[in-house]
């Protein structure tokens, strides 16, 4: 290696080369560059040899790239899509899941812009979220986008990024898919419309404590006999609600109902 280095200086063309050695059992590695040394005429006459100890510079860049590949592998294992931006909106990074999702390739990382990356659609749901993160000031939306001929939902967080003087650099958008948790919502909702649906037509008041005696459901026949809407019902206790005498009628079955037993 060092006699194809030492036969291009020779050439007359400067050559640099890093090469590894062994002191007090101690690896240190050198950088060496090889100088041409030219006579007036053009003739290299020799070359001058310049090595430089760079064990440090060597373990701070090692120490770097691993943990850029730390910050990698937790980014990839996230189950969101993790962007960095700079106050451009220029995309700086993003993870595997970030790719795959707007369909980019790594090779357009960096350089592509937040509104190319998102499309016209996406970027203008964050757009006034994008300036809110640019002012200094986190920020978290939910969206919507039509994915695969139906709704998919997203909930992102946008994070300031500051040097140590407290001057911003840049923003984190961090994006996660919600349709699951939204889709259950929905259900959830509409079997709440049906239970509500069945038990307002029913001729008996049907309500349900929770262990500290607090109105959670009550339905429209109960809401009639305590004569008051459900805002000033849920989440009142029962014994604030009823008379004095009526509550005392029903206190000892009610805690042996909170108890496990049927009365």
């Amino acid at each position: 290696a060092m006699k194809t280095h030492l036969d291009k200086a020779l050439a007359g063309e400067r050559a640099q080369w890093a090469r590894s050695v062994r002191r007090d059992g101690v690896e240190r590695h050198l950088l060496v560059e090889y100088i041409p040394d030219v006579a007036p005429d053009g003739t290299v006459r020799g070359c001058c040899a310049l090595s430089v100890d760079i064990t440090e510079r060597r373990a701070a860049e090692l120490e770097i790239a691993r943990s850029e590949q730390r910050m990698a592998d937790l980014t990839n294992a996230i189950p969101a899509m993790v962007g960095y931006f700079d106050m451009h909106e220029t995309c700086l990074y993003a993870n595997d899941a970030g790719l795959r999702s707007l369909g980019v390739k790594r090779a357009e990382v960096p350089g592509i812009s937040m509104r190319t990356a998102l499309g016209e659609t996406v970027y203008a749901q964050h757009a006034p979220y994008v300036r809110e993160v640019l002012q200094g000031r986190r920020s978290r939306l939910e969206g919507q986008v039509e994915f695969e001929g139906r709704a998919a939902h997203f909930q992102a967080h946008l994070i300031p990024d500051r040097g140590d003087g407290g001057v911003q650099r840049g923003f984190y958008l961090m994006t996660f898919d919600i349709t699951a948790l939204k889709e259950a919502e929905g259900r959830r909702a509409k079997l709440e419309g049906q239970l509500r649906a069945i038990t307002d037509n029913l001729p008996v008041a049907i309500t349900y404590l929770d262990a500290e005696q607090r109105y959670r459901f009550v339905n429209r026949t109960g809401l009639e006999w305590l004569c008051r809407p459900a805002e000033e019902v849920i989440g009142q206790r029962i014994g604030d609600l009823l008379r004095p005498i009526a509550y005392e009628r029903r206190r000892e079955a009610i805690e042996q109902g909170l108890g496990g037993r049927r009365v």
